[in-house]
């Protein structure tokens, strides 16, 4: 769709809305428009920003070169080379994490930077999965980063211009999935329905590790995963638990086709384990597990790969634009898919930079 077709498209608003956020709209319509004008000026491809870096024009970003060839980019602008791991890379451009704005594999580009300037760079219906571990509106300072407060008005104002956006660059049978807390859920639920986005289920990842510091209250002991589509046509692949010792011992005769069990003269074969639930029973990392890297809210690769396995095939593009510890980076990379990420935390990306070149 393009952009200037987009602008005229009214977003439906429930009365549930701040008048902030009702803005937030309006000044996101208002950019959009200026923005259509603009491209369709220059005739300029939907998605492909045109603008100068030093004396070098950059018609695309890098990722729009990502999985065609091996790509970094420098402060003195755009150059490419073929490298076949980050230590080689590392030799051949001298990337360190001061002067470069990027990081890039033949399957991954990963960006510091503001994620919202990333998002706005992208071609619409780009990417078939974006899984977030947002910040979660806890006013915190977690060491690695800063948390927004829990005010309604910074959450709106903060996710509304970042939500639109990836709804713009997911394809249509693309999911996404934000991770967070019961602080700030029911404001992103809200967000994602208002500008359109398909409510699909709430999953809860219950932990257990950690968060004892509450004495006149339950203890916090989950996160909530919310789950939205483009479309009801979305990429869906079964997901089933383990096969449990009852259900061997059910389905105890086996044939050239596996094992199955008889019911009024009829074999049913075992598929494998029951269909996973919207409970996730999932211990955390803990501080001496040999995942860890050492980034303050890290989560573990079996959680994030459910999503990545139950939502893309081999070959899709998924994005990160909160990367953190890098774990949907390196989960990408392990189960042969493409990967966009960013962070505006320099730590963030070197820390996956080494996951990716060999790390956990």
């Amino acid at each position: 769709m393009e952009i200037k077709e987009a602008a005229r498209m009214p977003i439906q608003l429930t009365p549930s809305y701040s008048s902030l956020c009702r803005l937030n709209v309006l000044r996101q319509l208002n950019e959009l428009s200026h923005l259509a004008k603009n491209l369709e000026a220059a005739k300029l491809p939907l998605g492909i920003r045109q603008r100068e870096r030093g004396n070098i024009p950059r018609s695309t970003r890098p990722f729009d070169l990502l999985f065609k060839t091996d790509v970094a980019m420098s402060s003195s602008g755009l150059k490419t080379t073929k490298f076949k791991n980050m230590t080689e890379l590392n030799k051949k451009q001298k990337l360190s994490i001061t002067d470069e704005p990027a990081i890039a594999y033949s399957t991954c580009y990963v960006q510091c930077g503001d994620n919202l300037e990333l998002l706005k760079s992208q071609l619409n219906e780009s990417v078939n999965m974006i899984y977030c571990d947002i910040l979660y509106g806890t006013g915190r300072n977690f060491g690695d980063y800063q948390d927004l407060k829990p005010i309604r008005s910074e959450i709106e104002s903060h996710y509304l211009p970042r939500l639109i956006e990836m709804k713009r660059v997911l394809k249509q049978n693309g999911s996404m999935y934000l991770q967070m807390d019961y602080k700030i859920s029911h404001w992103l639920r809200l967000i994602m329905e208002d500008i359109g986005l398909l409510f699909q289920n709430q999953i809860v990842w219950h932990y257990g590790l950690g968060n004892n510091n509450k004495k006149r209250n339950w203890q916090d002991k989950h996160d909530v995963i919310l789950f939205a589509t483009k479309t009801n046509e979305y990429t869906w692949n079964d997901m089933r638990g383990e096969v449990t010792p009852q259900m061997k011992a059910k389905y105890c005769h086996k044939d050239e086709d596996g094992f199955y069990m008889m019911s009024y003269g009829k074999k049913y074969y075992l598929k494998g384990g029951k269909r996973m639930g919207n409970v996730f029973d999932l211990p955390n990392l803990s501080a001496t597990d040999g995942e860890r890297v050492g980034y303050n809210t890290q989560k573990p690769k079996e959680l994030i790969s459910r999503f990545v396995l139950a939502s893309t095939n081999e070959g899709d593009v998924v994005a990160d634009y909160y990367l953190g510890s890098g774990t949907t980076a390196k989960v990408c990379q392990e189960l042969n898919r493409k990967f966009i990420g960013c962070d505006i935390n320099p730590k963030a990306i070197e820390i996956t930079k080494g996951r990716l070149d060999g790390g956990q």
